[in-house]
């Protein structure tokens, strides 16, 4: 099976035929991908398996961030705590 272009659709029903994670099934293609389009959030949290992909003789890569100036926004979202207090109530009132 020879695939030129592969988008979300088509990895999960790939993934789904060999009964596989298609996010893991996603990072095991990484080696064979000319191009990545993902949200800025999954180059970060792969930045791991980036460095070791880029260890490797004869492998380039590069990045085009988009939208660069929702950054600071969207990390402090991120690593900004909220509590939901109905949600919360809510539990209260489960476990009592």
């Amino acid at each position: 099976m020879q695939l030129q272009s592969l988008d979300r659709a088509e990895l999960e029903k790939l993934a789904r035929q060999f009964e596989l994670c298609p996010y893991l099934l996603s990072l095991d293609l990484l080696p064979w991908s000319d191009l990545i389009i993902a949200d800025l959030h999954y180059f970060y949290s792969l930045s791991a398996t980036f460095d070791a992909l880029v260890e490797r003789p004869g492998f380039r890569w590069g990045v085009l961030v988009d939208e660069a100036q929702n950054l600071p926004s969207r990390a402090r979202k991120m690593y900004s705590a909220h509590l939901d207090k109905a949600a919360l109530m809510k539990v209260k009132s489960a476990v009592t």
